[in-house]
């Protein structure tokens, strides 16, 4: 009897120690499972995560690095934290978001270029092999330009107060051409393998980045050559962006360090000191390609998006960098300055569209694009509302869409 007893207690033991076993890893399934939800968030609908302190701003200086020469950690942190602290914190996140206005949608490849016309009804997209002209608010799609063949990587709208527009545009064809982008009327072309074009202010001068580093600068009209800018040593220039005064350029590629360039000079001169050899990522440890440039509206600042994921601002006079900031988890791939220079639009491999003060760079808004990587950013004339571009560089994919948003 008492065996029997005992044999019945150890049994009913086991049972109760089983079905806890289960309660256990069901409750932490789910919970887990609920997490997930939460922080993946899906659409134009992601949950926001809590608010937590702005990135600190980096205080003006005479020197461009932020922290310590290129290759030694950071002065702030110790041998221990400097080894395992990640090279890019997390961006911070900002609690407004960006309201949707409208939805275009071209279904080829992706928005890696976009203009606003200056009456601010009409907005040109890059889509694959052709430009895309758009009334927003409608939405309804105006026509397209169709290009001969090649990815469009950049494009450059010019258009005076008065007279005719004109739209440079460098492909994967081997081209530059420069269309009508009333008409789609091909006005000119020369063969130049780039990754960027820019109209200087006063339309006169194109810009274009050659893929083996060289810059050029063609006179318009006929795209003659005026002058070769030769590249960097380790430079391969991807974005360009003309100061308001029409006659200095500013260059950005490889060397994370940005680059000016003024008329009547043979060459460019780095805005500060380019990493030592072998390093990599912010915070004095080196810097990373930069994707995409602008200057602020003033002409006193340029804004540069990293392949790390960082927002660098630099003082085009000094070469000091006034602001570096963590604003994507991923490469950042697109900046734009607001028109009247106070804040910054950002977007990037995390699929997000974000909105920083450009002072301090405090986060003001951000949303999810439609579960693609943003590659371009560009603000209506006047402002309160941005387009942001998306799409696969996957080809065969054929995804590609803009998004008009309201920005508080």
């Amino acid at each position: 009897m008492k065996g029997q007893c005992l044999e019945r207690y150890i049994h009913t033991s086991i049972g109760r120690v089983r079905r806890f076993a289960r309660f256990a890893s069901l409750t932490a399934c789910a919970a887990w499972a609920l997490g997930s939800c939460v922080s993946e968030g899906s659409g134009t609908s992601e949950a926001v995560p809590e608010l937590t302190s702005p990135p600190a701003p980096v205080s003006p200086a005479p020197a461009p690095v932020v922290s310590a020469a290129p290759g030694a950690p950071a002065a702030s942190a110790s041998p221990s934290e400097s080894a395992t602290a990640p090279a890019v914190p997390t961006p911070a996140p900002a609690r407004i978001q960006l309201r949707e206005e409208s939805d275009l949608t071209p279904g080829y490849g992706p928005v890696t270029a976009q203009a606003w016309r200056r009456d601010g009804e009409t907005l040109l997209t890059a889509d694959f092999d052709r430009i895309q002209r758009w009334e927003v608010r409608s939405p309804r799609k105006l026509g397209e330009i169709a290009e001969s063949g090649g990815l469009v990587v950049d494009f450059s709208l010019f258009e005076p107060a008065s007279g005719k527009a004109r739209l440079a545009v460098a492909s994967r064809d081997g081209t530059v051409a420069v269309w009508d982008p009333d008409d789609g009327t091909r006005l000119a072309s020369v063969p130049v393998d780039a990754d960027c074009a820019a109209w200087s202010p006063d339309g006169s001068r194109l810009a274009v980045c050659r893929t083996d580093g060289r810059v050029l600068l063609l006179d318009w009209p006929g795209l003659k050559t005026a002058a070769e800018l030769p590249a960097l040593p380790g430079e391969a220039p991807l974005r360009a962006a003309w100061l308001p005064s029409g006659k200095e350029l500013v260059l950005g590629g490889a060397s994370g360090i940005p680059a000016r360039w003024k008329s009547g000079e043979p060459s460019v001169r780095p805005l500060g000191t380019p990493p030592a050899a072998g390093t990599s990522g912010p915070d004095g440890t080196g810097r990373s390609a930069i994707r995409d440039l602008d200057v602020s509206p003033d002409g006193s600042r340029v804004a540069a998006a990293g392949s790390d994921g960082t927002v660098t601002v630099t003082h085009l006079t000094s070469g000091a960098v006034l602001l570096r900031f963590p604003a994507h988890r991923g490469a950042a791939l697109c900046v734009a300055w607001s028109p009247d220079g106070s804040r910054l639009a950002t977007g990037g491999e995390d699929r997000q569209v974000r909105v920083w003060s450009a002072s301090d760079g405090t986060p003001n808004a951000q949303q999810h694009h439609n579960s693609l990587p943003v590659r371009s950013v560009a603000w209506r004339p006047g402002g309160g509302f941005l387009s942001s571009g998306a799409g696969s560089m996957d080809l065969r994919a054929h995804t590609g869409a803009t998004i008009l948003w309201q920005v508080p």
